[in-house]
């Protein structure tokens, strides 16, 4: 789960990369908190809501105070910023620019949680179903679904009544859709995947719901598309979400060569130990659903190619406890066979594992996996326990 600050930037309609908003000068913007002109600007909004020109000045002057500045975004708040953001996009739906710049400016002041509530609970003409509304009405502007995935994912961080609501909703559907309709866009790939793995984390509703959508689908191909570390890093996190403890999705992703493009990933990114870490934690899940053992998901991972990446990863990130953790949970499940044994101990599985062991003494859980899979290692393996 995460809250994001990337957003297209305002003339970047046809843009292929994220870019971080402009704002404005903090000295300027810190006059602009402590006079109260927050209030002047949504009290102009609400008394020129029909010109859609006072419109988008209003949420550009409210986004340039609020990007990356929390007084800015509390104070905008306080002052209905949301509601009149909400407001314009809902009256002025029929005008792209207008619609644009109110979620974008919602989407910058996003990053406060009392802000959040408030867009979750309806604020102005009905919060998540504004938003939902404005990414149906310009499917094929790449800007708006982009904001519109970046603001369906803020809302619903850290709680699980907004994950729920964004679901119903239609959320969920146009954030898929969003994908399926922009494949070849980086910047909207890692915007919905970063949405579907905030709406799925700890909510078994939305669990169940993604994929019965096809997300699981669009997540796996924007990982064989784009290999930017943006898409790459929240899709993987997005799959790491949905497999926890269910055996569909587990499914899903096997069936549709997932392990495949996981491995690719890890081999794509071999220093990025966030990456890596994400990419474990669905082998992992997938490894240990239900009935994970008797449909041979651990042999077929191993046969995939993938113990080589997990060795690897150990050996590149054998300080960080957490890869090495997930690392040693996979080996642990697949060393059973002797020809994996052997496959591990042929990459340097030993060396790396007592490594992880050095490196961990003071660490009982990591040094506990890595013992664990050093055992599984060296059982019925005289090449193993030599080394």
């Amino acid at each position: 789960e995460g809250v994001s600050r990337l957003l297209m930037p305002a003339g970047g309609a046809g843009s292929t990369t994220l870019a971080v908003t402009q704002s404005a000068p903090r000295g300027l913007a810190t006059v602009f908190v402590g006079s109260g002109a927050a209030r002047i600007v949504t009290f102009a909004m609400a008394a020129a809501e029909g010109e859609p020109k006072a419109q988008v000045f209003g949420c550009t002057v409210l986004r340039l105070v609020a990007e990356g500045f929390p007084p800015g975004q509390k104070v905008i708040g306080e002052a209905e910023g949301i509601e009149c953001g909400m407001r314009a996009a809902w009256l002025h739906l029929g005008n792209e620019e207008v619609v644009y710049a109110a979620l974008a400016m919602l989407r910058s002041v996003s990053w406060d949680e009392a802000n959040r509530t408030t867009m979750a609970a309806g604020a102005g003409a009905g919060g998540v179903v504004t938003v939902i509304a404005a990414m149906e009405a310009y499917p094929q502007s790449v800007r708006v679904q982009d904001v519109g995935c970046t603001l369906l994912s803020n809302i619903s961080f850290g709680s699980t009544k907004a994950k729920v609501l964004v679901g119903e909703k239609g959320g969920i559907d146009a954030v898929i859709a969003a994908m399926r309709r922009h494949r070849a866009e980086p910047s909207v790939q890692a915007r919905g995947s970063f949405a579907l793995r905030n709406l799925s984390y700890g909510c078994q509703q939305n669990q169940q719901l993604v994929p019965a959508k096809g997300g699981v689908v669009e997540i796996i191909e924007a990982l064989r598309k784009h290999k930017s570390t943006d898409v790459q890093q929240h899709a993987l996190a997005a799959l790491g979400n949905l497999t926890v403890g269910n055996l569909t999705n587990a499914y899903e992703v096997v069936s549709d060569s997932g392990f495949e493009v996981i491995i690719s990933s890890m081999r794509a990114f071999p220093d990025n130990a966030d990456l890596q870490e994400h990419a474990l934690t669905i082998i992992y899940n997938i490894c240990t659903a239900p009935q994970a053992e008797e449909r041979g998901y651990p042999t077929y991972f191993a046969n995939a190619g993938g113990i080589e990446s997990v060795v690897r990863a150990v050996k590149a990130h054998v300080t960080n406890a957490s890869v090495v953790q997930k690392a040693c949970g996979v080996l642990h499940l697949v060393l059973s066979s002797e020809k994996n044994r052997r496959e591990t101990g042929d990459a340097g599985g030993v060396e790396a594992l007592r490594d992880a062991v050095k490196q961990h003494v003071g660490s009982p859980h990591v040094m506990l996996g890595a013992l664990l899979a050093l055992n599984g290692l060296v059982s019925g393996d005289d090449k193993n326990k030599q080394e």
